[in-house]
């Protein structure tokens, strides 16, 4: 069974329309064969298009009885969909006011595209069954066309100067279902399970705890601790990926001014495992390579070479990222790595003699 699917991002625009608000005359603008061969783009200037527009409202209404325990019908659906107001759907985010959704011009950008879902006839309001939903709950369903979306956004920010865009009303894909109902597929990103072999909570020795306070409290910055904490609960990979970076980053470059006497120690006959970070460390070049080969020649001797390795790697990432030379795709995003050198080195500073 195929399902048309139309990946839809929609800007308000900081300039206002007075009256009612209706399309531009040049309204839409269709591009064909693009992103890729038999697939076609849409540009609309003005108001939103009404079935986008209802498939929005059908969307609210939905996730606001979904909580309560779903629907009976379709029709149930759509009426409570049609009590959704469109300034409900449409409003700035950052306004506590309704803000009247006549008010402002919108740019809503469109690619259709088809996707093929088994066939089912068990579920009356949806059409398909929920595992097929949940097929479609992946990263690379929900990021297909986010590249190409960036691009129309960015050249149409251009086209509409000086308006500019004042806040983002919609970013995600837009399923057209058998029963003519269009629905954003649910997400369910409560978070990846973070399982660890360890023993029983009540076994665990918090002897360390007690004698590190006894003998002096961890010294690092705060917004170590602060970055830290952030990542041990965050569920976005790419977020979760920068707050370990910004922490492992702060932390060292406070541990070493401290630690490089001791990793100089350790260099003078390098581990087997540290002869790498040894030759970054006697290069003496003023970098975070070289800060944190320090680090862990000086915690972790034996292993170092392979700790550089893994922040190298990390590092390079970052760098790519932020130059532009690698897309953003949270699939890719090192987020445990960095996170597992943060913590271990964290670890190693708090409860090192």
């Amino acid at each position: 069974m195929q399902i048309s699917v139309r990946y839809i991002r929609v800007y308000a625009l900081a300039q206002k329309q007075v009256g009612i608000a209706s399309q531009h005359p040049s309204s839409p603008v269709k591009i064909m064969n693009f992103p890729a061969t038999n697939l076609d783009a849409e540009v609309h200037i003005g108001r939103i298009p009404d079935d986008i527009l209802e498939a929005l409202k059908c969307h609210r209404a939905w996730l606001q009885r979904f909580l309560l325990g779903g629907f009976k019908s379709a029709d149930d659906l759509r009426e409570l969909a049609a009590q959704v107001t469109e300034q409900a759907v449409l409003r700035d985010p950052q306004s506590q006011k309704q803000a009247s959704a006549d008010s402002h011009w919108f740019v809503t950008l469109c690619v259709n595209d088809r996707i093929d879902l088994p066939e089912d006839a068990k579920q009356e309001l949806l059409g398909i069954e929920t595992q097929a939903w949940l097929d479609l709950d992946s990263p690379s369903f929900f990021e297909k066309y986010i590249d190409t979306l960036d691009h129309l956004s960015a050249y149409i920010a251009v086209v509409v100067a000086p308006y500019r865009y004042r806040w983002q009303v919609w970013d995600g894909p837009l399923v057209q279902l058998p029963t003519g109902i269009s629905l954003r597929p649910p997400q369910f990103r409560g978070g990846r399970v973070r399982l660890f072999n360890a023993p029983p909570v009540e076994k665990l020795d918090v002897s360390r705890l007690q004698s590190v306070f006894a003998r002096r409290a961890p010294s690092f910055l705060p917004i170590v601790a602060h970055f830290y904490l952030r990542a041990m609960v965050e569920t976005d990979r790419i977020a979760r990926f920068f707050d370990s970076f910004r922490a492992l980053e702060v932390l060292c470059t406070c541990l070493e001014p401290n630690l490089r006497a001791k990793a100089g120690v350790n260099c003078n006959s390098p581990h087997p495992g540290a002869v790498k970070a040894a030759e970054i460390f006697k290069r003496g070049k003023d970098t975070l390579k070289t800060r944190f080969a320090v680090v862990a020649l000086a915690l972790d001797p034996v292993d170092a070479d392979a700790q550089v390795e893994k922040f190298i790697a990390i590092y390079d990432w970052r760098n790519d990222l932020v130059h532009g030379k690698r897309k953003l795709k949270a699939d890719d995003a090192p987020d445990e790595e960095a996170f597992e050198l943060l913590h271990k080195y964290l670890a190693a500073a708090s409860f090192s003699p």
